[in-house]
């Protein structure tokens, strides 16, 4: 069961309940820009961007995944056409 995409939740044997974080599967890193990347790159995926400032919060649809299917490739042309303050990106 999972609370959201990134907290994967459990009982152990004694029944406790517990909460384990998920790591992305992919992160970006150049200089001080960091963004973690969750899901798997599909051929129709569209990718939702959460940014440091919200206001760039939002949905991009216009990536060709055949071209831009790994996530590094979608993080640059991201960074580089997009916003540079994204912080996660999420397929979707």
């Amino acid at each position: 069961m999972l609370i959201d995409e990134t907290i994967e939740v459990s009982f152990n044997d004694k029944g406790v309940l517990v909460l384990k974080k998920k790591k992305p599967e992919a992160y970006f890193i150049q200089g001080s820009t960091h963004i973690d990347c969750w899901g798997k790159i599909e051929e129709d995926s569209n990718f939702e961007v959460t940014c440091e400032d919200e206001m760039g919060d939002g949905i991009v649809n216009d990536i060709d995944t055949t071209v831009y299917n790994t996530w590094l490739k979608v993080c640059k042309y991201l960074v580089e056409n997009y916003r540079t303050d994204i912080v996660e990106i999420t397929s979707c």
